[in-house]
């Protein structure tokens, strides 16, 4: 993660090894390694949460088991997914208001948010580390009518200025 740049970078995946540790294993593809842009407000509250951490460390002092994570437990391990699902999401969508989701959910809630919003598939497809832009169009068509219907209005106003809503 460079905080000054405004960037994080997927470096690996968490998984379960064969006698049921957590471990850092290599993405499944290389295009799921990626650098991510990060918006101002990500950059603050994780600033404000390495600092939180590196007081953990000092606390921890030699017991701190430092695996350059950003989020880990008081310790500077691997936070369990189950856990992080529990004691931390979970929490924070009731505390929103926000019905139950699956924590993976997210991911397709960014994407399809994006492509509503106008945002190139192919920036969406390499935010998501797929190996290409097919991917991301077949699984995110649901967002399809949307855009068919925003790319209808902006031709209505190419052909038809006095009717349309012209976007340049």
């Amino acid at each position: 993660m460079n905080l000054e740049a405004g960037t994080a970078s997927v470096v690996g995946s968490l998984h379960r090894d064969l006698e049921g540790r957590l471990a850092i294993a290599d993405t499944k593809t290389s295009t799921s390694r990626r650098t991510l842009a990060l918006t101002p407000t990500a950059v603050t509250t994780l600033r404000q949460h390495r600092a939180v951490q590196a007081q953990q460390r000092i606390a921890m002092g030699p017991a701190w088991q430092d695996h350059d994570l950003v989020f880990s437990t008081g310790k500077g391990t691997a936070v369990a997914p189950t856990d992080l699902h529990r004691k931390s999401f979970r929490p924070l969508l009731e505390r929103s208001g926000v019905r139950r989701i699956r924590f993976h959910d997210l991911r397709h809630t960014a994407a399809t948010l994006l492509l509503e919003q106008g945002i190139h598939p192919k920036v969406v497809s390499e935010m998501l580390g797929h190996s290409g832009v097919a991917i991301t169009l077949d699984t995110y068509s649901h967002v399809s009518p949307a855009l068919h219907q925003g790319a209808a209005a902006v031709m209505e106003g190419i052909l038809n200025p006095a009717k349309g809503h012209r976007s340049s």
